[in-house]
């Protein structure tokens, strides 16, 4: 089985900015981060996708051809994570409530049926 990473979006997130912000001191102080943890952030996602990211140069960061493709993906799948929590924040997406049960259809439910809810399920 998989491992769940919780930080797989924050991985995202830190890259994107690294990337917006030309240098991994830039995006630090946006983040709140150390430059070191930046760093550490990056090459960890680099390490979990086995492929490298960035170019790093003591002057310059260039994408390579997979770090070009991973930050054009992960701006699409950021921008919609926050799409999707903004709309259900707002209350903007339409969800079914279950109508209020009337008393009479309570009453009416026979025994046997009031009984099954409250049976534990058998596997």
């Amino acid at each position: 089985m998989a491992r769940f990473d919780t930080n797989r979006s924050a991985e995202m997130e830190v890259f994107v900015r690294v990337v917006d912000l030309g240098g991994f001191t830039q995006a630090a102080r946006r983040l709140r981060l150390t430059p070191s943890g930046v760093s550490k952030l990056i090459s960890r996602l680099e390490a979990r996708l086995g492929s490298r990211l960035i170019n790093r140069t003591t002057r310059k960061l260039t994408l390579t051809e997979e770090g070009q493709a991973f930050y054009q993906r992960a701006v699409r799948i950021l921008g919609e994570m926050e799409e999707a929590e903004r709309e259900a924040a707002s209350g903007a997406t339409p969800h079914r409530q279950r109508e209020p049960e009337s008393r009479s259809s309570r009453r009416s439910r026979t025994r046997s049926e009031r009984s099954a809810w409250a049976q534990p399920c058998s596997t």
